[in-house]
């Protein structure tokens, strides 16, 4: 089995590229699905690049699993979702790139953080019903990215309904929402 983990990021700059605890996280997961890949996309700089692949396999990736990407051109920013079965998120901001990527049918695991623009992922998840993918701490972050990986039917389940499942929420009922707010 070969399972295709990704992380999607803007195009990041400065503080905002991954770092230690997000990288030795996503490297535990790595470490723990050795017949999986990793793609993080949008690392600019050679440094940045040199450095993720550094973490990733100080924590335990082997670098044969590791691809890092630098700026995609837009077209290619979306379709390269084709090659990934599961998101990993980018802490500690989130949410525009797993909204992306719950539309493009892809699930998202997240571990939320202690401020707004650290639980964006996790409203998002929490909106459209899929709780089982917001982690509580770092050891059930893996747990959950090994348990999707390994139950290749619940991964094609959730990516065949994901569009619809958003849909079916209130993240894109503006009818409800908009009487919801009017009821402020």
């Amino acid at each position: 089995m070969h399972t295709m983990l990704g992380t999607l990021l803007r195009q990041l700059f400065g503080s905002r590229q991954p770092r230690g605890h997000q990288l030795a996280l996503w490297g535990r997961v790595m470490k723990a699905l050795p017949d999986a890949a990793i793609t993080v996309v949008s690392v600019t700089d050679r440094s940045n690049r040199v450095r993720i692949a550094s973490a990733l396999a100080a924590s335990g990736a082997d670098p044969a699993q590791v691809t890092i990407r630098g700026a995609l051109p837009t077209a290619e920013f979306w379709r390269i979702r084709e090659d990934i079965d599961i998101v990993l998120d980018a802490f500690p901001y989130n949410g525009t790139t797993t909204c992306d990527a719950l539309w493009a049918g892809l699930p998202v695991i997240t571990l939320p953080g202690s401020h707004g623009a650290a639980r964006s992922s996790a409203s998002l998840l929490t909106a459209i019903g899929l709780t089982q993918l917001v982690a509580k701490d770092a050891v059930d972050y893996i747990a959950i990215a090994e348990n999707l990986a390994r139950d290749v039917d619940q991964l094609a389940a959730l990516r065949a309904g994901m569009r619809q499942r958003m849909l079916d929420s209130g993240l894109c009922d503006g009818t409800a929402f908009t009487r919801e707010l009017e009821s402020l």
